[in-house]
């Protein structure tokens, strides 16, 4: 989750300083960096495209009770 944060904020601030306030260090975010997604993440990603197709069929009127 922190790497995540890190990531996130590459453009706002130096990996560095983010890993300081983070509380990482910066060797851990560049081998996380380094890795292949796990089985669990890619399911996620697949998951994650089929909810945003159906919200997007449904021209955004559909929320989580009416979700297939």
């Amino acid at each position: 989750m922190r790497f995540a944060l890190i990531d996130a904020r590459e453009a706002d601030l130096s990996v560095e300083r983010t890993c300081q306030l983070c509380e990482v260090s910066p060797s851990g975010y560049y081998a996380w960096q380094g890795r292949p997604a796990s089985e669990h993440q890619r399911d996620d990603m697949i998951y994650l495209a089929h909810i945003r197709s159906a919200f997007r069929e449904s021209t955004g009127t559909y929320g989580s009770l009416r979700m297939p």
